[in-house]
């Protein structure tokens, strides 16, 4: 399990401009490249375009064990933000979003990241895990 100390440790020694916590169920080692988030959306009508959907493209979209709707692949690896100085409350943040006991907190960065859809999310082009 990962202390506030590893956190900060590993954001201070790293090279990179952005880093986030997520809780993951892939057994990702350090070092290891992330696989890119889809945007989920509760509700279709959240969905671009959705006016311009059929029914039956709806339905394709809709992911039953998720619950929602999966309007794509983003262009990296969401995450909430964290910084050497923003470690409790990230891990404050991050709680809310463990879904399933069998996911792992993991440290992501990268040099570049675009901001999310909920509060304090990121988006990490290209994210490498970096402590765990």
């Amino acid at each position: 399990m990962m202390t506030v100390e590893m956190i900060k440790k590993a954001i201070n020694e790293s090279e990179n401009n952005f880093f986030g916590l997520r809780y993951d169920s892939n057994n990702y080692a350090i070092g290891d490249s992330c696989e890119n988030s889809h945007q989920w959306y509760q509700d279709a009508d959240n969905i671009e375009n959705f006016d311009e959907l059929t029914e039956e493209e709806i339905d394709e979209i809709y992911n039953s064990d998720m619950g929602c709707y999966d309007a794509g692949e983003l262009s990296g690896t969401c995450c909430i933000k964290v910084t050497a100085n923003t470690v409790d409350e990230a891990l404050e943040r991050i709680s809310m979003y463990q879904y399933d006991s069998e996911c792992e907190l993991i440290l992501i960065s990268g040099d570049y990241a675009e901001e999310g859809n909920d509060v304090e999310e990121i988006i990490i082009e290209n994210a490498t895990v970096i402590a765990k």
